[in-house]
């Protein structure tokens, strides 16, 4: 993978230091791939880099499986008063070419490095994790090294290995079990008090999240062979009829999307994002099944187990009197994380609240029907307050792989990030 030109300046800012360190951060974490499960090496440079920008604190790789990892530091040994700022290490692609190709349509790996133009910066992955991960790292670190010897309460980074969201049954199944680094930590060590999740996302402060999971559809017939399609089972094939089951899962989502209303800030989404039937190296064979995945935004109270069922009967209604009447029909769910909501009054959204009124002129926007989930889910099934708040991010128009964020946008949730961290080691508001 050839490197893009990686400036450690921007032009027009007027904290040049933090600047520089932001990119000195994105340069490591966009020089290689990061695909789930293989973040050690990454994980490794940036404490690398890390412990050379600041020597007095110490930086360390919590290594997972065969070549996972998590990035750590800490202000002191951790502890149940701790703030943790979270963010996470690989990307939803992986910048694999052979890997995403189902995705992207493109057999070449992404390019590395990154890019500043007109004060933005623009690389591949920097909008799911790198980027709002460069802040996080750059903010704990601006608040570590500011804060007196003696504190109230210690702060805490994780940037973690395995904290996208992957399905857990895929057809055939991968070669290797997933895992998830922010779990791996938390089973470690004593749970945090408190969690910033740094993700880019809405513009504001998300207090609750919607949870999310993975269905896999099987409708099943009978196998054949194209040349007596007209005699198959269901007739025609299955491949025939892959419209139609997409239509009645698209009923489906309309009916259950409005069947409940939305809770404190989070919505209900779904929507088929794989399709998998046949066999491109005989194509003139009809098969026996064809398998849709279906990924699911949930609101609190719902259950992966009952969703999947509420879709099979639909699927079953939906079917009764078509061509597919015979087939039988499965719904399997996976991955689920339930959804979590943390009291709007608690201490760490009180003081995201103050970071944001001191770095944003306009008000903080309300946010409603929220559907993106993160990791946040899983910290508030732990019982953790946790709020996630991070940059935008856009689409490079010149590379569709690649994200754009405003550096001065960057520059001002790294701010965000270090004031939360201070207030919470000084105890600032706390009793409220």
């Amino acid at each position: 993978m050839s490197g893009a030109p990686r400036p450690m300046t921007a032009p027009g800012h007027t904290n040049p230091p933090r600047v520089a360190d932001l990119l000195g951060a994105i340069g490591v974490l966009t020089d290689g791939p990061t695909p789930r499960g293989h973040e050690r090496s990454t994980a490794a440079a940036l404490a690398e880099w890390a412990r050379n920008r600041w020597p007095d604190l110490y930086f360390s790789v919590d290594e997972i499986g065969s070549a996972g990892g998590n990035l750590v530091c800490s202000t002191a040994a951790p502890s149940p008063d701790d703030l943790l700022i979270y963010s996470h290490l690989d990307t939803s692609l992986t910048g694999i070419g052979v890997q995403d190709h189902g995705v992207t349509g493109s057999w070449d790996d992404a390019e590395a490095g990154f890019r500043v133009c007109d004060n933005n910066v623009s690389a591949f992955g920097l909008g799911v994790a790198r980027g709002p991960a460069a802040a996080a790292l750059v903010g704990f670190a601006s608040a570590a090294a500011s804060l007196p010897q003696t504190t109230h309460r210690s702060l805490r980074l994780v940037l973690a290995g395995g904290g996208t969201h992957e399905n857990s049954i895929p057809d055939p199944p991968g070669p290797e079990s997933l895992y998830c680094g922010l779990e791996t930590h938390l089973d470690q060590y004593p749970l945090p008090g408190a969690a910033v999740v740094a993700k880019a996302g809405p513009r504001g402060i998300l207090w609750d999240e919607p949870g999310a999971g993975y269905l896999r559809i099987r409708v099943s017939g009978r196998r054949g062979a194209v040349l007596m399609r007209d005699r198959a089972d269901p007739p025609g094939g299955l491949p025939t009829h892959v419209g139609g089951i997409c239509a009645a899962v698209e009923t489906w989502r309309e009916q259950w999307r409005s069947s409940a209303l939305p809770i404190g800030q989070s919505g209900r989404e779904a929507g088929i994002g794989a399709i998998r039937t046949g066999s491109t190296r005989k194509p003139d064979l009809l098969p026996s099944y064809v398998d849709l995945y279906v990924y699911v935004v949930m609101l609190p109270g719902d259950s992966i187990v009952d969703i999947a069922e509420d879709l099979r009967r639909s699927l079953l209604n939906a079917f009764h009197d078509s061509p597919l009447a015979r087939c039988d029909v499965s719904v399997d769910g996976s991955t689920p994380q339930n959804a979590g909501i943390t009291a709007p009054e608690s201490e760490v959204v009180q003081m995201a609240r103050a970071a944001w009124s001191r770095r944003n002129e306009e008000g903080l926007p309300v946010l409603s029907r929220w559907t993106g989930s993160t990791d946040g889910a899983l910290l508030r099934s732990r019982g953790i307050d946790t709020i996630r708040t991070g940059p935008t991010s856009v689409t490079d128009d010149r590379n569709p792989e690649w994200d754009v964020i405003s550096v001065a946008e960057l520059l001002r949730f790294t701010h965000i990030y270090s004031e939360i961290g201070a207030d919470w080691a000084a105890g600032v508001g706390r009793g409220r």
